[in-house]
């Protein structure tokens, strides 16, 4: 227990400076953002999202997991499982504060837009899809499914790199990206909105986090056989 809790500081640590520049960075971006609305007094209408970036770092900070701290924690004498167990408790760990600073940041938002009438700023968010006005607790839970989702798919993409190399992990990349192009011509995209559009919240969301778990369970079988050095070292 002693080994795991020293090993989790040891990893939250290795972060510690890319996440505070992030948050940094994504503050002053949305302090000017209500200077720039509050000082335009014009038809421009400013949109702005807090999730989505967020989203997008934790896919990047899941692509450096295994690069950066799997051959390190194995030379330590940390077993694959309880290597795991411990990426798994600070993914958790990560989405839920994280969304509850998310959370902070929209009723934040909130209340200053209130309190100065601005009327020529939005906010973006996924959950709004459904219904614009959904409570806080709500985005929070939506925020904690999809920051836990964003970072096992940047550990997936990771693990493809680690373990087949640049060559395998580009060809994942470039699959993946032609199914996207051919999903276009085949409206895939509209039918799965038709399909969303229907269902509800709890149900999306619910299978967003069952699907971050499968997936996750899948990654732990996979990383037992996984080398303790990377294919591109």
């Amino acid at each position: 227990m002693k080994m795991l809790t020293g090993s989790m500081f040891v990893f939250t640590q290795s972060y510690k400076r890319q996440i505070t520049i992030f948050w940094s960075i994504l503050l002053c971006i949305i302090a000017i953002s209500f200077m720039v609305a509050q000082l335009i007094k014009t038809d421009i209408t400013i949109f702005i999202s807090f999730s989505v970036p967020v989203y997008v770092f934790f896919v990047i900070l899941g692509t450096k997991v295994l690069t950066k701290t799997f051959n390190y924690f194995l030379r330590f004498g940390m077993s694959r499982t309880h290597y795991l167990k411990m990426v798994g408790v600070i993914f958790i760990a990560l989405s839920t504060v994280s969304a509850l600073f998310l959370v902070g940041l929209h009723a934040l938002y909130f209340q200053i837009v209130t309190l100065f009438n601005m009327k020529t700023m939005f906010i973006l968010h996924p959950i709004y899809w459904f219904d614009e006005t959904l409570p806080l607790h709500l985005i929070f839970i939506a925020d904690v499914a999809a920051l836990l989702f964003s970072l096992v798919i940047g550990l997936i993409a990771n693990y493809i790199f680690y373990r087949f190399g640049t060559i395998g992990g580009y060809s994942a990349m470039g699959l993946l990206g032609l199914l996207i192009i051919v999903a276009l011509p085949l409206e895939w995209y509209s039918k799965i909105y038709e399909h969303l559009t229907g269902v509800s919240f709890i149900t999306i969301y619910g299978g967003v986090i069952c699907m971050s778990i499968l997936l996750y369970g899948l990654m732990t079988m996979a990383v037992q056989k996984l080398p303790a050095v990377s294919v591109t070292s």
